[in-house]
């Protein structure tokens, strides 16, 4: 993937498509690229990088949990710290950028197989009923959830 960034020596634009490939290796690498991507579009002001990396980050951790077994416990940590770091940004004005953090749990039962999404959904049970760790799992504030329906649709 990098090695198509540099062209005779000059480091090529890098785009849209170049982000959909990066996240379409569905590794544990391509997330971290992709988070880090996100976290320095914001450091430059750049909503669309911002924003598509944050796309692509929510999309590709159905295809994180299909090819790594290994996560099957673990991400719903995993996932509940990367959607507590990453946001869509939108712009109110010159100087006021507004966050819109997005829910990896509503993303999932929306858009996941069942499959996958009946499986993560019984570990995060499995969690919750465990009495050392259930503290670490976030309740699902209901006031949230409405808002989150309100503003994706």
């Amino acid at each position: 993937m990098f090695e198509n960034l540099i062209i005779n020596g000059h480091i090529k634009d890098f785009n849209k498509s170049d982000l959909e490939k990066l996240a379409q290796y569905g590794s544990l690498d391509s997330l971290c690229a992709l988070y880090l991507l996100h976290q320095w579009g914001y450091s430059i002001g750049s909503t669309s990088l911002v924003n598509d990396c944050c796309s692509f980050i929510i999309n590709t951790l159905e295809l994180l949990l299909k090819r790594h077994d290994y996560l099957e416990r673990s991400h719903i940590f995993l996932f509940d710290e990367i959607c507590d770091q990453i946001f869509i940004m939108e712009l109110k004005g010159y100087n006021r950028p507004l966050k819109i953090k997005l829910n990896w749990r509503q993303y999932r039962d929306r858009n996941w197989t069942i499959e996958i999404r009946e499986k993560s959904k019984r570990t995060e049970a499995d969690l919750i009923a465990h009495p050392k760790i259930n503290h670490l799992i976030p309740c699902i504030d209901e006031n949230l959830v409405n808002l989150y329906k309100q503003i994706l649709g």
